[in-house]
């Protein structure tokens, strides 16, 4: 009997201690691995909203100048430029708060009333690098830079996102 006692062994308490400290580390791992994804994902995504706008009002800011008859107001470093279009309309292109109050800084157009928002609720025109026109009445070129920061909830670093964007554009009038 005793020989049938010896080969029934189970696992000794520190065998069971030392695979289940294994298992938690590789739990802990896993889990940090997952989250440090989860974060870059939220990155992305923030980025690639802050781009979409971007690229869309710089777009159109450069059509608007592209397609102008001429220039009426455009001080170097301001952020306003009104630019007559083909069929006479004055359009003027600004930053302002919209809602007011809210903190978040839209690029629009406006002809005659009527706005037209170029970039969306999830991003506003960064403060410290503000919707910028640098225009040379000699050579009809214009200079357009801003910046797009993401609106986000959270205050974590390495979850904000933010693109600076700039372009020279030639009238073509």
């Amino acid at each position: 009997m005793n020989r049938k006692f010896l080969r029934m062994r189970g696992f000794t308490l520190i065998e069971v201690m030392v695979a289940l400290a294994i298992f938690s580390l590789i739990a802990v791992l896993v889990t940090n691995m997952l989250f440090a994804i989860l974060r870059a994902t939220t990155k992305t995504e923030a980025l690639k909203e802050v781009r979409q706008n971007g690229e869309l009002a710089l777009t159109v800011i450069e059509q608007y100048v592209r397609s102008a008859q001429s220039i009426v107001t455009c001080t170097a470093g301001l952020d306003t430029i009104s630019v007559v279009n083909a069929d006479t309309t004055v359009t003027t292109i600004a930053v302002s708060e919209d809602p007011p109050g809210s903190g978040i800084r839209k690029i629009h157009a406006d002809t005659n009333g009527t706005l037209l928002n170029m970039t969306g609720s999830l991003v506003t025109v960064d403060t410290t690098e503000d919707l910028l026109f640098n225009c040379d009445e000699a050579t009809d070129l214009v200079e357009i830079s801003f910046r797009l920061s993401h609106v986000s909830a959270t205050t974590r670093q390495e979850e904000r996102a933010s693109s600076l964007f700039r372009s020279v554009v030639k009238l073509r009038n």
